[in-house]
């Protein structure tokens, strides 16, 4: 199997990335740095082949740490980030909201890849945990609710993009308005 790393700006408008299309893209850890994640998973989407995978790997916003910290400290918390160091995330994910930026550039989630589980309260004891049990319930825990995995890891496959202007007008009508009046 043949792997080449790829450096370019995936958020402008024609990316110079030769050799596509290609069977399976990688972004670990990126998505969540993109000020147009959009523009990136079109440009991502045109250079997979059509039966082509892309795998995301991205922080998980939605995971128990994350709910007790919040209750905790409040939501200042989140603003300061972790230290003194500046967090360059420009945007946060949760499967839900990852799942539907996919579906708008045409992405479909294929399978959802558990991680591990951290429990912040049971985690401050050191001793419990190395222990085999903790790794073994981390990971029993993750395999179980994988949308509350630390990290996301989601493999996805092509699809329609969402059609905008056909979702606009069937909103028109379960709304009342005609399509026609404008």
């Amino acid at each position: 199997m043949k792997l080449e790393t790829v450096c370019c700006n995936i958020e402008s408008d024609n990316p110079a990335i030769p050799g596509g299309p290609f069977d399976a893209i990688y972004f670990m850890d990126v998505i969540e740095h993109l000020k147009n994640p959009v523009k990136a998973l079109e440009n991502i989407r045109a250079l997979m082949a059509n039966d082509g995978m892309l795998i995301i790997h991205t922080p998980n916003v939605y995971r128990p740490g994350t709910f007790l910290r919040y209750l905790i400290s409040g939501p200042g918390a989140f603003a300061r980030g972790i230290g003194s160091t500046p967090d360059f995330h420009f945007q946060t994910y949760d499967y839900l909201t990852l799942e539907k930026t996919l579906e708008f550039v045409g992405l479909r989630v294929a399978e959802v890849v558990p991680t591990r589980m951290t429990f912040p309260v049971i985690g401050k004891f050191g001793r419990l945990r190395r222990t085999g049990a903790w790794k073994a319930g981390s990971r029993l825990a993750s395999k179980r609710w994988p949308f509350l995995s630390d990290t996301l890891l989601v493999v996805c496959t092509k699809t329609d993009p969402v059609d905008i202007n056909s979702w606009v007008e069937q909103r028109k009508v379960r709304e009342g308005d005609s399509p026609q009046s404008g």
